[in-house]
């Protein structure tokens, strides 16, 4: 059969046909925007893997994808379970005979339940799996491509929009990513629209192996979506991190209303200081990549050695707390000298490198905005509260409010002297290059009072700045009452819309209750005029019937009258003729 024959029978050619432009004239979906980045993730997973790679299409179509993959040297199987398609596959694949490409008709979630582990390096998902969320829901789709996650080494899928204007699009997933939740490392790549509407249709590369840039390929050992013990979900699932042997790479979700900003600054942040100040000190990483679209960000950098601090208090290992002091104070006056701050001077943001040195990380929290990221906001009380955590050998708990852990008096030389003499400086001269000199050059200190007034001040602006939030809280708490209250209000006037329409539709379907009473004795009746009716023509049948009969009866009469009134005529001829013989004789 050839292959004309054969395209003629599909209900709708949906890709290109491979090498027969001819019979593509009238392609529902192109395939070369797709097909760029494939062969693109196709070649850097090659070069990784260091030989061709074998390849599952799951819903392959007309199995372009899978027949171009092969041409680059994959062994690829195509599934489709519409049989017209795999029909045209399999007759392109006897065209090029060459290529190392199979199709069968299969079901797509019967076809991953029988997959053995490793048997494919790379998987296609191509707008197919909002079919299996339509007919099997959601939470099972997601199983079934967890078990796929756990048998593959990478995947590419497009996934279906909610919002699309589709008999099944109500079925799909609020967020699209949270249909690949199997996978760890889920980075969207671009998007495209679609034969079906103008809305696009994201595509995702997927690994719980690889993480995958435009010019990274990596194994990650390790991922996790808090940065450390105490971040207890701070960031609602909207941060990711992978480590590598020597590389991180950090994850900013933006779909996230209460996190949206918080990680537009932070991602915005890191990457413009890895890239200015690298060579601040000398323990900052490189930045090898980065990347931000729409919905999601990417930062992938080098990877410093060491452990946390606050991992070390927690394991009471023993550690150098002068050391540490020093190392922090000359990273935060090298930020200061360029007019920077770091907003979180925490124990889970400072390494303690291999080297025993100290290091401050989190570089998404360095700033020009000269302020702490918790009460009481003031950077030098927030440094003195890190000081007290290092020499007290404890973490504060982070909340909304930083624990009041402002006592300078209960501090140990040489740290009580210093800030004592520090906050006794004035507004206008403190700096934490001057809190450093004090603390190289320190002077004891015998009357502890001169330096309460700065001090005081600093608690004092605290204390103000916290009233004005908590003013700010209670404008926002009204405001958010009065919005509560409309919507209350919305609701109640949407429910008295809702009581109408119901008794409309009572009312609606009483009287369609009533009508189809009505058609119902409407219809016996059309019975009965029909067997009326139907007797009635058989009469008139029967009537016709005799009537015919009665005519030929009839006919047969007339047909004796006229004999006989023939042979009347023609015996009284005879009579006649008779008569005037006799009279002649």
């Amino acid at each position: 059969m050839k292959i004309e024959d054969i395209v003629a029978a599909l209900p709708e050619i949906y890709q290109p046909i491979f090498n027969h432009p001819e019979l593509s004239e009238a392609v529902s979906r192109d395939c070369e925007d797709r097909w760029t980045y494939i062969e693109k993730i196709y070649r850097q997973l090659e070069d990784k893997l260091k030989r061709p790679l074998k390849v599952l299409d799951l819903g392959c179509a007309q199995g372009y994808f899978s027949l171009s993959l092969a041409t680059c040297g994959a062994t690829v199987l195509g599934i489709d379970y519409l049989d017209k398609n795999i029909a045209v596959c399999q007759s392109l694949a006897k065209e090029n005979a060459k290529l190392k490409v199979n199709f069968e008709i299969g079901k797509i979630e019967e076809v991953i339940e029988k997959l053995a582990i490793n048997q494919y390096d790379l998987v296609l998902g191509l707008s197919v799996f909002h079919h299996i969320v339509y007919e099997h829901g959601l939470d099972w789709t997601k199983k079934l491509l967890e078990n796929l996650a756990s048998k593959v080494t990478l995947g590419i899928f497009e996934i279906a929009l909610k919002n699309e204007p589709l008999y099944w699009a109500n079925a799909q997933a609020e967020k699209t990513r949270d249909l690949l939740d199997g996978f760890c490392f889920v980075r969207q790549i671009t998007s495209f629209s679609t034969h079906l509407s103008l809305i696009c249709r994201p595509m995702y590369v997927a690994s719980n192996v690889y993480w995958m840039f435009d010019d990274i390929v990596e194994q990650f050992n390790k991922t996790n979506k808090n940065p450390h013990l105490y971040a207890n979900g701070t960031h609602e699932n909207t941060r990711q991190y992978f480590m590598s042997e020597d590389k991180i790479t950090k994850l900013f979700l933006f779909d996230n209303q209460n996190r949206y900003k918080l990680n537009h600054i932070e991602y915005e942040n890191e990457v413009d200081f890895l890239k200015k100040y690298s060579a601040l000190w000398d323990s900052l990483p490189k930045i090898l990549h980065y990347e931000q679209s729409e919905n999601e960000a990417w930062i992938v950098r080098t990877t410093i050695r060491g452990k946390l601090l606050c991992d070390i208090i927690d394991k009471n290992e023993l550690y150098n707390a002068d050391q540490i002091i020093k190392d922090i104070l000359n990273q935060v006056v090298a930020l200061e000298s360029c007019g920077l701050y770091h907003n979180d001077i925490r124990t889970w943001n400072v390494l303690i490198r291999e080297d025993t040195s100290a290091c401050l990380i989190d570089y998404g929290a360095i700033s020009k905005k000269e302020q702490d990221c918790q009460w009481p906001y003031d950077k030098y009380l927030s440094f003195l509260t890190f000081v007290r955590e290092v020499l007290g050998h404890k973490t504060i708990i982070p909340g909304f409010f930083r624990a009041d852990k402002f006592d300078m008096s209960t501090l140990p030389e040489p740290y009580k002297s210093v800030f004592f003499n520090f906050f006794n400086l004035g507004l206008d001269v403190i700096s934490f290059e001057k809190l450093k000199e004090l603390l190289e050059n320190f002077d004891l200190v015998s009357d502890y009072s001169a330096g309460m007034t700065i001090y005081g001040e600093a608690i004092d602006n605290a204390i103000e700045i916290s009233r004005n939030n908590l003013l700010l809280f209670k404008h926002q708490a009204h405001e958010a009452n009065e919005r509560v209250a409309q919507a209350e209000q919305n609701v109640h006037e949407a429910n008295v819309r809702a009581e109408a329409f119901f008794q409309r539709a009572e009312q609606a379907e009483m009287m369609a209750a009533e009508a189809n009473e009505r058609v119902a004795q409407a219809e016996q009746n059309i019975h009965e005029a029909n067997v009326r009716a139907e007797a009635f023509f058989q009469r008139a049948e029967q009537a016709e019937m005799m009537a015919a009969e009665a005519n030929e009866r009839v006919l047969r009469l007339n047909r004796m009258f006229m004999k006989r009134m023939y042979e009347q005529r023609h015996f009284s001829k005879e009579l006649k003729s008779r008569d005037d013989g006799s009279r002649s004789e």
